[in-house]
């Protein structure tokens, strides 16, 4: 049974930001290095949405294997940053070692996550609005180990991709996308991930919005400087607007009857 609050929509409403943002950069853009973008930022909005649907559901069978699929998209997308980071910002091909042992570690860190206890043990409840919280597993700091070690590498290489600029704008354009990147991976490392680690719950809802940070930045680099090549389309900003507007009213209407 799902009980949706405010909690709920605002994580769902993040999720479809993302998505049209991807949309916008997709229909943009057609270089490598922003269709990588864009395919694992959307594993990021589906990790917004599962996360509505952990803190919505009120029996306690699914959210154990909800917040384990959580922690397998988080693996994902940073495996899917890292491939991004060498390709960004010239399209640079990525190296075929670093594809073939990235995915391999990542096939097998995401079955050990689904299908054992030694990551993520069990849940019980606490207060709304987070509802449940989790066990971490005798090789959960493992997970934070690695989650935390692969994004200071993904930034140190778009930090250094400024050293390589062929014009201003692709010094700005690498200037955004580190500083996008690090502010919107602060508030999901710390929230939902280190807290965790030490048995603190009851904010790590707010982490995907907090995330949803990176947009904003990112997409202002769209905008001014044609961040990864990206033709902004007014009509389709508008769009994005209108979708987002309307989806968070049906709740609203809904609420007041």
């Amino acid at each position: 049974m799902l009980q949706i609050d405010y909690h709920t929509i605002l994580l769902w409403a993040t999720s479809i930001l993302i998505l049209s943002f991807d949309l916008i950069i997709y229909i943009g853009s057609n270089n490598k290095s922003s269709r990588l973008f864009c395919f694992f930022s959307m594993i990021v909005a589906l990790w917004s949405l599962s996360y509505g649907f952990f803190i919505s559901i009120t029996s306690s069978e699914i959210p154990l294997i909800l917040i384990k699929i959580n922690h397998c998209l988080g693996i994902i997308a940073t495996i899917g940053f890292i491939f991004f980071s060498h390709s960004y910002p010239h399209d640079t091909k990525i190296p075929s070692r670093l594809l073939f042992r990235s995915t391999l570690f990542g096939s097998i860190y995401c079955i050990i996550i689904l299908f054992s206890d030694l990551i993520i043990s069990g849940m019980f409840n606490i207060a709304v609005p987070d509802r449940w919280g989790w066990i971490p597993g005798i090789f959960y700091p493992s997970y934070v180990i690695i989650f935390s070690g692969s994004w200071i590498y993904i930034l140190t290489r778009i930090g250094i991709s400024k050293k390589y600029a062929k014009s201003k704008y692709d010094y700005l354009n690498s200037k955004f996308m580190f500083w996008g990147l690090l502010l919107g991976i602060i508030p999901p490392l710390f929230l939902n991930i280190i807290l965790p680690a030490f048995k603190t719950y009851g904010v790590s809802w707010t982490g995907p919005i907090a995330s949803a940070i990176w947009v904003f930045v990112i997409g202002y680099s769209i905008m001014r400087y044609r961040q990864m090549n990206v033709k902004v389309v007014i009509t389709e900003m508008l769009a994005v607007a209108m979708t987002i507007i309307y989806f968070i009213n049906i709740f609203v209407k809904a609420e007041v009857g």
